[in-house]
């Protein structure tokens, strides 16, 4: 079953809390490597409206796509054929862990 957090006591003033959401996540993210959100304050027109534009984009022929790049994020170009990256600079599957393991070269 694929762990569920509720983002939404991230909004309160007490750090306690927050830190205890972080670790929980940070847990989740080493052991797991996923996780769905809820309470996270994204309207759900947003969503609708970014899934939309993401579909159109990949939609698109490879050569149209290859014209867009994100310097520093992953630093390569790869084929745009997903909207989610094949490889990742760190080895664990959620950088919002703690202390992500960095890849040895």
């Amino acid at each position: 079953m694929l762990p569920i957090v509720d983002m939404s006591s991230l909004a309160t003033d007490d750090r306690a809390t927050r830190e205890a959401v972080a670790q929980q996540i940070g847990t989740i993210c080493e052991s797991v490597g996923f996780l769905y959100i809820r309470g996270h304050g994204v309207s759900d027109d947003l969503i609708a409206s970014t899934r939309d534009v993401t579909e159109r984009f990949f939609d698109q022929p490879d050569s149209i796509k290859a014209k867009v790049t994100r310097p520093g994020i992953w630093n390569a170009t790869r084929s745009a054929s997903s909207p989610y990256p094949t490889t990742t600079p760190w080895s664990s599957p959620c950088p919002a862990s703690p202390s992500p393991a960095r890849p040895t070269k």
